[in-house]
């Protein structure tokens, strides 16, 4: 074996008399790659235009012949059929040591992996438009079963000075993984595209690492996935944009961050939002393989989460908007589906921030909200859907003019526990029941019951009315054996309500917890006296005997036990 060195491919090229084995040499002006070297082997075609010459490794664009550009916007030349040689040529990593433009699509393999070893703002991929707009990615994967890889990698879309979507460059997809499955992308940043990442095959299988996307139409959509899919991060932010004119594009409400349908396991460390909403929709009725998230960052105005079809579990969710002007759209709606939320923070200025419709079935664990001032609620739950809150905890900003959380005619809302952070008494509900359902509930050890309001119109409230503090129980009393305990602050049972059939009339009942006789209160407001006599209107408090019903001169019905 001799080793041997020159000053150029062309000049390697141009020598000959060289026995397999024999190992090349070629020094470059290039601070990153140095020296490259080549190993003679007669018969091999991999470098155009260096014939019997294989790259020994590591294995650099320049050992084909690929110049590369420091910064994203610089190079001109079109490398499109040297870059596919190279992924041709190369089994392992191929390394960039900058950037290269690219005029058509580049199909990769599953045997090379595009890397830069420096770090992934610093090489890659840059598309102009001269690109081949009817391309159908700019990378491309392959329909095999050990799919492609991409190591750390910028691909970089070049987009006019524009607030106009329609102005727009709408390149194809950067990368379609197409029906390949274990796919492994570690550390890829998209700035500009239309589309970034779509796997709307079997992708089965497929591990992302960090992904920063900044793509203007949809960031990444992955749908038909029939093995699990795993994703350390996902940072959706205006990567390539921010401080342009176009910057104000990726904010308008259009773009998406991802787009999630039937993966079976989807697991994602952490989903993080700028300004664009995400839309988990499983179409296919099977909901026992949830979408998993570790959590969710909702930042910015138009940061929203649409929940849909098939289910989800949320460890952890915050959301931050504009107080003043947070915009009319939801931070959280669930419009079908099952879904599971544990922690979830936010500090929004919209109306209803989690807005529960349709059929869908969400609970949240432990719900934190602040700075929610006027009109507006934390949590609607409407038409046929079902809301779960754990535990409540809101801050009471006065005056407000609306309950906080709000349940309407036809669903059903159910609060664990309502611990209000503030002391002072709200001017208006907490919590607001419009309809008398099955599985209505909250329960509070903090503020007092209005029994007017609190137990006929069947929501919560704080009236400073002249009863103990305790819980209430909503449960319906439209159908005999409902029933409904009263507790003190200690936890104590003071008297139970239920409702029982009498000759075909519904009847209120009220009794205390040691049982016994019951005082009975008709439909119609006629009084059922097995315990005690009724005084006239206007009596006289310190005339009342223990056990005794009576009306006050306003009308109210008190019991005395």
């Amino acid at each position: 074996m001799t080793v041997s060195t020159y000053t150029s491919i062309s000049s390697l090229a141009s020598a000959s008399g060289f026995a397999d084995g024999d190992v090349a040499m070629v020094s470059l002006l290039n601070s990153e790659t140095g020296v490259i070297s080549y190993v003679h082997r007669s018969a091999s075609t991999k470098v155009p235009g260096l014939p019997g010459w294989d790259p020994i490794s590591p294995v650099y664009l320049e050992h084909y012949g690929i110049s590369t550009s420091a910064t994203k916007a610089a190079p001109t030349a079109d490398q499109t059929a040297a870059l596919q040689a190279a992924i041709n040529g190369t089994e392992g990593d191929l390394l960039f040591t900058g950037f290269v433009l690219v005029k058509d699509k580049i199909s990769l393999s599953n045997k090379c992996r595009l890397h830069c070893p420096s770090g992934r703002t610093n090489g890659g991929l840059t598309v102009k438009a001269g690109f081949n707009m009817s391309a159908t990615s700019v990378l491309e994967g392959v329909d095999i079963e050990n799919g492609v890889s991409i190591g750390d990698l910028t691909v970089w879309f070049a987009q006019p000075s524009t607030t106009d979507r329609s102005s727009l460059r709408q390149y194809p997809p950067c990368v379609d993984l197409n029906d390949g499955t274990r796919n492994k992308i570690d550390n890829l940043r998209i700035e500009g595209a239309w589309v970034g990442i779509k796997g709307n095959s079997n992708v089965g299988g497929t591990r992302f690492g960090h992904l920063e996307l900044g793509c203007f139409d949809t960031n990444i959509e992955v749908d038909g996935a029939l093995d699990f899919v795993h994703c350390e991060s996902i940072a959706i932010w205006p990567y390539g944009s921010a401080g342009s004119a176009r910057e104000s594009i990726f904010y308008d409400g259009v773009t998406v961050g991802l787009k999630l349908g039937r993966v079976d396991n989807w697991n994602c460390d952490k989903l993080s939002c700028f300004r664009v909403k995400s839309i988990i929709d499983n179409p296919a009725s099977d909901s026992r393989l949830p979408a998993q998230f570790g959590s969710i960052a909702l930042d910015g105005n138009d940061a929203l989460l649409i929940l849909g079809g098939g289910s989800s579990q949320i460890a952890n969710i915050y959301s931050t908007k504009n107080t003043v002007a947070p915009g009319t759209e939801r931070d959280i709606t669930a419009n079908t589906g099952i879904h599971t939320i544990g922690l979830f923070q936010a500090q929004s200025g919209a109306d209803g921030i989690v807005l529960a419709t349709g059929d869908a079935i969400l609970s949240i664990t432990d719900y934190q909200v602040n700075q929610l001032n006027g009109q507006r609620r934390a949590a609607i739950a409407q038409q046929n859907a079902q809301l779960t809150i754990g535990r409540a905890r809101p801050e009471s900003n006065v005056p407000r003019t609306a309950a906080m959380f709000e349940q309407q005619v036809g669903a059903t809302m159910r609060i664990g526990e309502l611990m209000p952070r503030s002391a002072t008494p709200p001017a208006v509900p907490y919590v607001k029941f419009n309809s008398d359902e099955v599985l209505n509930y909250v329960e509070t050890e903090v503020f007092e019951v209005d029994a007017n309001t609190g137990w006929d119109q069947g929501y919560y409230t704080d009236a400073s009315q002249n009863m103990s503090k305790g819980r209430l129980r909503l449960l319906p009393f439209n159908s005999e054996g409902s029933e409904v305990a009263w507790t003190d602050q200690n936890g104590n049972i003071s008297f139970i309500f239920d409702v029982f059939r009498d000759g075909g009339a519904d009847v209120l009942r009220i009794r205390r917890p040691s049982g016994g006789s019951y005082l009975e209160l008709l439909e119609n407001g006629n009084l059922k006296m097995p315990l005690a006599p009724v005084f006239a209107d206007n009596a006289a408090a310190a005339s009342l005997e223990t056990n005794t019903i009576y009306k006050t001169p306003t009308g109210e019905l008190r019991i005395k036990f």
